[in-house]
Parts: structure tokens; sequence; C-alpha cells
């Protein structure tokens, strides 16, 4: 395929009562699409805000959580709003096994499955046999984000069957990489 995506991640080890050893939560991210660099750095120390740089534009990652709605990230610019929604219940941050990814700009609905629920190391990306773009009502897979070293400082890489939209693409990225730090959600 001729997009050429590169992943590197920063990452802070940190103790889960949910694990007998540290994991590492990622802390910065800099994803290179084509040749676009997007640098993604939190706002605070939380890590339920962050700031996508870009070329001088800028988009803000935003962690949400509602009782009646989930938990969701929303990233956020002038010309187009994603949303992921994680779960519907907003107790859910521990391992959310499906996201569904929704924008501003087109009426396509895409998930993501986490493969890999214990590190969440392994995300699919698809876009379901009912999204209202998807006139074939065949479900259309669009790639796999894996990490080798799970739970750890790992390299993630991706392999790309299909092009969704930047958007949707910075957005399936964005939430499978944060999916650990999601977990700390409650602190």
């Amino acid at each position: 395929m001729a997009q050429q995506v590169n992943i590197d991640v920063t990452y802070k080890k940190k103790k889960h009562p949910a694990f007998k050893f540290k994991v590492a939560r990622p802390i910065a991210m800099t994803l290179t699409i084509d040749d676009q660099v997007y640098e993604i750095t939190p706002v605070n120390k939380d890590l339920k805000k962050w700031e996508i740089e870009n070329n001088g534009s800028f988009s803000e990652a935003t962690f949400f959580s509602d009782e009646a709605k989930g938990i969701w990230w929303e990233i956020a610019n002038p010309d187009v709003t994603t949303t992921i929604l994680l779960s519907t219940d907003p107790t859910d941050t521990n391992d959310p096994r499906e996201f569904v990814i929704t924008s501003t700009v087109d009426r396509g609905k895409f998930m993501a499955f986490n493969d890999e629920p214990d590190c969440n190391s392994q995300f699919t990306l698809v876009e379901p046999a009912d999204s209202p773009t998807l006139l074939t009502g065949v479900m259309r897979t669009y790639g796999t984000l894996i990490s080798n070293d799970p739970c750890d400082k790992g390299k993630w890489e991706i392999e790309l069957e299909n092009r969704p939209s930047d958007h949707v693409l910075m957005g399936w990225i964005f939430a499978t990489i944060q999916s650990m730090n999601v977990r700390f959600m409650k602190e």
C-alpha cells in the first residue's frame, strides 16, 4: 500500500493493581502518516487532554466520561471532530473490547476490535456491514495495529489493507495506544 505510517511512542512505567508488574503508559507520541508528522503531547498530568500538532495546526484530544453515554475520546480541530466511543459503560476503563469511530465530516461508522484485552496490544479496524456508507453489506477490514511487547515499552506496527480517511486513522491509532492509559482514568 502506498500509505506509510510510522509510530513512535514514549512510555513511563507505572504500577496498576491488575498486574504484578509495572505497565508501560504512553506519555507522548509521534505519528507520521505519509509525509505529515503529528506530535502528540499531554496537556495535563492526568492524561485526559492531549494536543496534536501538525505543521502549526492544532487538534485537541479529550477523554470524556458520562453516566448515560459511557467513555470516549474526541479529537477536534476546526474542520472535523472524530469521536471514539470506547464503551457505553462508564466503568469499563480496564479493557474496552470494541471502539466505535464516527466523525462530523462523513457518515461512515468504523469499529476497532480489541484482539488482546489483557495488555490492549492488538486492535483491528473495520467498517461494519451496517455502516451507512458501506453499500456492499459486507464488513470491510482496514488493518491491524499491534504492539510487539504487550504491557511494556513495545513498538507499534501497523498493517493496512485499505486506507481509511486520515481522521479515522488518527482516531484509531490514538485510542488504541491510549487504551492502556484508560485503565488509570479513575485516579
